[in-house]
């Protein structure tokens, strides 16, 4: 796992100096070693975590006519079993080398063959034209911009990009409204009018000075699998999607969160595959964020090497500001705190950990499957009814968890005029205000990764998908693992995995009273069915004692500084937001969401206004 950065000019010469302060930026991602080459009108810059061919994978990389330059961050997998099948010459173990060896014989259609997770720019000297190209799911970030000076840059990350100083950055209001609100922006934009994203599972060329967008994966068409073997063939293909991500030439851990996604990561591990891999998990002393006694049960039970690393409520502000100052692009997520938390003690032991990211999205794991259930089950009446008791109650939770009974009811029954699919964005939202108009807003949003052919369940599959976890869920845990050098590989993003669970029907994972059926019932073949009746705590912290001892203060001195300056149409609801006496677990999102933003602002010298 690496950074990459480059500039493309016709005298790319110029910029030596300048690349290698961006390099230098884009460390963390890679502490090992750093490149810089220069091809006939581009300079790359590589930033190296040294996984696979420790010796000899330096980047940035050439063919052997030396026409064809790259820079490449994340992992093929299997790459072994492609270069067998390619007639080349190689001079190197790496997959970086696969990837130049497919792209003479490919040429633009190579980014559709690649299996894993990867950010890739590709300049062709001859042709005159970069591509960057992004894996499937949106797992490695890649950005880019074109200065007023002609100058293309792209980057890992969007400090990067800033720290060339070769365009003034300018803040988009409708992404930062999206952000504030719904804790997300869509997927085909950035926080900034004029630095772009290259969207997940699309490639950008540049070529005589215009930009073409492509779009290369589109999710596999729904061909219902058979029950009766479907237990047999995602066993199999999850044994070899975990196979495939455990090779490395360093050592390989797993990170286990006390769930069953990363418990069956484990149980493969050791049960089918005879691995013995170091297991790395988070406690917290707060009892009703815990689950330190699943991961314990678990370990016993698998006779894992485990190492388990705790969240002193006391350092709270501490790990905080760590976290934060070290947020190289915009996440709002709460969550991000104790990821970057178990990324930098996990990093201390290991280079690269295996994680059961993607299970949830694929597999119907988040209570808002659930919630569809009930709102749809329910007639409009009682719904409304319900809605107007729990209005006047004013629900809140005792232990101020997002993921509490009385914050869910709060969420499903706050808007029942929204359609179910906008119900899904509304649930996730830190946002407590929301009227016609703004929820008429994101169901146009929504609107667009709805396909017609699909039922409701299936839809909603497609818009975590499509919209949770390449604009959260991603985002969040590569910017808090690569600060901290860490890879993060998630085997159920596996491209055979991701294909069987679209091929599952929906309504076959989840029911009125469980998500993710199917995996639980594999489950049930192991010695961890005791995971089945445990209660799932979320993967957060005490967000409401950290704002009421330390970081109510700190937004309010954010308020005043004389930088952030807001439009008038949100100066008096910001205002009230943060000067009201009662902090109560509704507004405690937004508060987060507006203290991240404001001070990732200042640390960038972005003028919020």
């Amino acid at each position: 796992m690496c950074g990459i950065a480059g500039i493309i000019h016709s005298t790319p010469n110029k910029y030596n100096f300048l690349m290698k302060k961006i390099v230098s930026s884009l460390s963390h991602r890679g502490p090992d070693s750093e490149g810089i080459e220069v091809c006939d009108g581009a300079i790359f810059g590589h930033s190296r975590l040294s996984i696979i061919d420790v010796e000899n994978g330096y980047q940035p990389m050439f063919t052997r006519d030396k026409k064809t330059m790259i820079a490449f961050n994340g992992e093929i997998y299997g790459y072994k079993d492609i270069r067998s099948k390619l007639s080349h010459e190689f001079s190197t173990q790496s997959d970086t080398e696969v990837i130049l060896a497919m792209y003479e014989k490919y040429g633009d259609s190579i980014f559709s063959k690649l299996p894993g997770m990867f950010s890739i720019a590709l300049w062709d000297s001859k042709k005159k034209t970069l591509l960057l190209g992004r894996d499937r799911f949106g797992e490695k970030p890649l950005f880019y911009a074109i200065a007023k000076t002609g100058e293309i840059i792209f980057a890992s990350e969007l400090k990067a990009i800033l720290t060339s100083k070769l365009l003034i950055p300018k803040l988009s209001r409708f992404a930062v409204a999206s952000y504030l609100k719904n804790l997300y922006i869509p997927p085909d934009i950035t926080i900034f009018e004029n630095i772009h994203v290259v969207r997940p599972g699309h490639y950008v060329v540049f070529k005589n000075q215009k930009v073409q967008i492509e779009k290369y994966y589109h999710f596999p068409p729904m061909v219902e699998i058979d029950p009766d073997h479907a237990v047999d063939i995602f066993r199999e293909r999850l044994r070899s999607s975990i196979e495939k991500q455990l090779i490395s030439d360093v050592p390989v851990g797993a990170f286990l969160s006390g769930g069953i996604d990363s418990s069956l990561l484990a149980y493969i591990i050791k049960t089918k595959l005879n691995k013995k891999v170091r297991h790395f998990s988070l406690s917290f002393e707060n009892k009703s964020y815990d689950e330190k006694n699943n991961i314990l049960q678990i370990s016993k039970t698998l006779s894992l090497e485990s190492k388990i690393f705790t969240f002193n409520e006391h350092n709270t502000d501490i790990y905080v500001s760590d976290a934060i100052s070290n947020m190289n692009s915009l996440i709002l997520d709460y969550s991000f705190v104790p990821t970057y938390l178990l990324s930098k003690e996990t990093s201390k032991y290991t280079k690269a950990v295996l994680s059961g990211d993607g299970a949830d999205e694929l597999f119907g794991g988040y209570e808002w499957y659930r919630g569809y259930l009930y709102y749809t089950k329910t007639p409009y009446k009682i719904k409304f009814t319900i809605s107007e008791i729990i209005k006047k109650l004013n629900l809140t939770s005792k232990n101020n968890r997002y993921l509490s009974f009385a914050a869910k009811l709060n969420y499903f029954f706050k808007f029942i005029s929204a359609d179910p699919l906008s119900q899904t964005i509304i649930w996730q939202s830190s946002y407590q205000n929301f009227d016609k108009r703004k929820i008429k807003i994101i169901s146009n949003e929504v609107s667009k990764y709805i396909d017609s052919e699909l039922n409701n369940l299936e839809n909603l599959r497609k818009i975590d998908l499509n919209i949770f976890m390449y604009t959260n869920v991603l985002p969040k845990v590569d910017i808090a693992s690569m600060a901290n050098s860490l890879e993060v590989r998630p085997p159920y993003l596996d491209d055979r995995i991701v294909e069987f669970a679209l091929n599952t029907k929906n309504s076959n994972q989840i029911s009125m009273l469980k998500t993710k059926i199917f995996l639980r019932d594999i489950l049930k073949e192991t010695n961890l069915e005791f995971l089945n009746k445990s209660r799932k705590q979320g993967f957060g912290f005490p967000l409401s004692s950290w704002i009421k001892n330390h970081g109510i203060e700190k937004i309010r001195q954010l308020y005043a500084d004389e930088n952030l300056i807001y439009p008038t149409n949100q100066e008096a609801y910001i205002k009230d937001l943060i000067f009201k006496k009662d902090l109560n677990p509704n507004i405690l999102r937004e508060l987060w969401s507006y203290f991240v933003l404001s001070t990732w602002c200042l640390d960038n010298n972005i003028k919020l206004k």
